[in-house]
């Protein structure tokens, strides 16, 4: 207990006639005044130590502890002395910053605990002391606040920033973040969508937004990051690695430089991205790269619809509504036509089973040497025709019937047909159904028509041996068959 205003009297009044005596005040003495007089004029730690632990008057306890040096006892007084104000006086003396930290969150006085965080300096203490404090003393919002007054790193307030539960620590913390990299890792990790937000709001840095497009669990967050994003080389690595269709279009449509959005066009990792970019793309040279080497189907028919803009492709071939015009007009181009090795599309994806792509790479087949040099008047003749189905419903679903015949002049050597196969029932509550019964293709094999061909006596073993390396993937399928035979 502290000293109340008789007691001080008294030792002043002691003070006095111990000065005009000549006699010092005893530590020992049975008046507290006394003793305390003599703790402050006490240089001996261990006689310090004991009247700071032991002495029944909290006056004289407190005076010591003011003159203490021993930091371990003076942080076990600050936890375990009986008087408040003894403990008191011991925070203010303490240096020990794990010790504040204790106190900060654990003790049950509010009055200690915003003691020892006004003196608390480690960043991570007090960044614990800003989260741990609310579970246990959640009244006391105060010291909370005290601690991200405090605080300046910028570490640890993005961490007070994502995992503080409270809303109004959660905005204080970000109101102090400065750091680019740091405010990017809360709009990445914050669990809360309005810190997310608010942590986009505060970016500038080209590098950190990136950071933010691409690895926010959040597409909203992804795209606000790209929303503020002008910097060309950002958006296309945010375009070329995004994982997210939406989040990868979206850096496409801010791209401006032409050569950018021809990279992210051959370059992207998602066909969806690619398709976007590609609808941008004006250069005839890279569309018709795409248009023949891109692995998505889709992709490279947006290349191919590119190209028909431009003229460099047949327009009929591309863009008609019907399969059957499509196809037809393939089978009309000039066998030196460069628009067949286009419309044959990527052979390294494997056999192509539509009707268009099927007539333009069997015509290319026609063009090699070993094909050539057997039969040199060799020719196709490829009809497409619409047919469809009825059904009880009154529905009717489009298909075609695809017939592919090879000539030598007169001659038929090979000639297959393949029909759209229709569902058996066609079920009105079927969702995949009820928004139009679109074209059903036949499923076309061109290596099965070459595989006839190549069965022909004219070919020899040497032969099949070469055609089993050609780069159009139905002439290999067919050399194979037919070397097998």
């Amino acid at each position: 207990m502290s000293a109340g205003p008789t007691e001080r009297w008294a030792a002043m009044a002691c003070l006095l006639i111990a000065s005009l005596s000549g006699c010092k005040p005893r530590i020992d003495s049975v008046d507290p005044a006394e003793r305390q007089l003599a703790a402050a004029a006490l240089t001996d730690q261990t006689a310090l130590a004991k009247a700071a632990t032991t002495d029944p008057a909290g006056a004289v306890r407190m005076t010591a502890v003011n003159r203490l040096a021993d930091q371990t006892l003076v942080a076990k007084i600050a936890l375990e002395d009986w008087d408040r104000e003894v403990r008191l006086a011991a925070v203010t003396r303490l240096a020990d910053q794990a010790v504040l930290g204790r106190i900060a969150i654990d003790a049950g006085d509010a009055e200690l605990r915003h003691a020892a965080v006004l003196k608390l300096t480690d960043p991570a203490l007090l960044m614990r002391v800003a989260i741990d404090g609310m579970a246990v003393h959640r009244e006391d919002a105060e010291i909370r606040r005290l601690a991200i007054t405090a605080l300046a790193d910028q570490t640890q307030l993005a961490r007070v920033a994502v995992n503080s539960t409270e809303s109004w620590a959660r905005k204080a913390a970000l109101q102090k973040l400065t750091d680019q990299p740091a405010r990017a890792r809360v709009a990445i990790d914050a669990r809360d969508a309005e810190t997310c937000n608010a942590a986009v709001e505060g970016l500038a840095d080209p590098e950190a937004l990136a950071k933010v497009a691409l690895e926010s669990e959040h597409e909203q967050i992804r795209l606000a990051a790209i929303g503020k994003l002008t910097n060309q080389d950002a958006l296309v690595r945010i375009a070329l690695n995004a994982a997210s269709d939406t989040v990868g279009s979206a850096a496409v449509d801010g791209l401006s430089d032409t050569a950018s959005i021809a990279a992210v066009a051959l370059h992207g990792r998602l066909p969806a991205v690619r398709r976007t970019a590609v609808a941008r793309v004006y250069d005839p040279v890279v569309l018709a790269t795409i248009a023949v080497e891109d692995d998505d189907e889709g992709v490279c028919e947006t290349a191919r619809e590119g190209l028909a803009d431009q003229a460099q492709l047949p327009w009929s071939a591309v863009k008609s509504s019907s399969p059957a015009v499509r196809a037809r007009t393939v089978s009309s181009l000039d066998d030196s036509d460069p628009a067949l090795k286009i419309l044959a599309g990527n052979t390294r994806t494997g056999i192509a089973h539509d009707a268009r792509t099927s007539i333009a790479r069997i015509r290319l087949a026609l063009r090699e040497p070993r094909i050539k040099a057997r039969l040199p008047k060799l020719t196709l003749h490829a009809t497409v025709q619409d047919i469809s189905a009825n059904y009880l419903s009154g529905r009717t679903v489009p298909g075609e019937r695809v017939d592919f015949e090879l000539r030598q002049g007169h001659d038929s050597l090979a000639r297959r047909r393949w029909e759209t196969v229709f569902p058996g029932a066609i079920f009105a509550a079927d969702p995949a159904q009820r928004s139009g019964f679109a074209f059903v293709p036949a499923v076309v094999n061109g290596d099965d028509l070459l595989g006839q061909l190549l069965r022909l006596p004219v070919f020899t073993k040497e032969d099949l041996a070469e055609l089993s390396g050609s780069a159009i993937p139905e002439v290999r399928a067919a050399a194979a068959a037919a070397a097998a035979r």
